[in-house]
């Protein structure tokens, strides 16, 4: 069965808007982190360590949202109705990583 360019245009704009999300929540948590007083230079290192990781984390969430709605989109294209149950859909996940 051939990809219809609206599937590919979709799941296009679903990855877009998945960087585009992860990239706003990495600026809020950035200003965030600037704006606390650390005491030292240790904790001011320690604390950016961890907000890059809660930046990266989000960034994962965004793209595996993206990727579970690419591939939901991609079975109504194909007009298979399957109603997917959370075991289902945290497998597609750990797939999609």
């Amino acid at each position: 069965m051939p990809i219809r360019s609206t599937t590919i245009v979709a799941v296009v704009i679903a990855f877009v808007v998945a960087a585009v999300v992860a990239r706003i929540a990495s600026i809020i948590i950035q200003r965030t982190l600037d704006a606390l007083d650390t005491v030292s230079t240790e904790n001011r290192a320690a604390v950016r360590h961890r907000g890059r990781q809660l930046a990266r984390a989000l960034t994962l969430l965004a793209y595996g949202v993206a990727a579970l709605a690419r591939q939901h989109g991609v079975r109504d294209r194909r007009r298979v109705r399957l109603e997917p149950e959370p075991p289902v859909i945290a497998e597609q996940l750990a797939l999609a990583l």
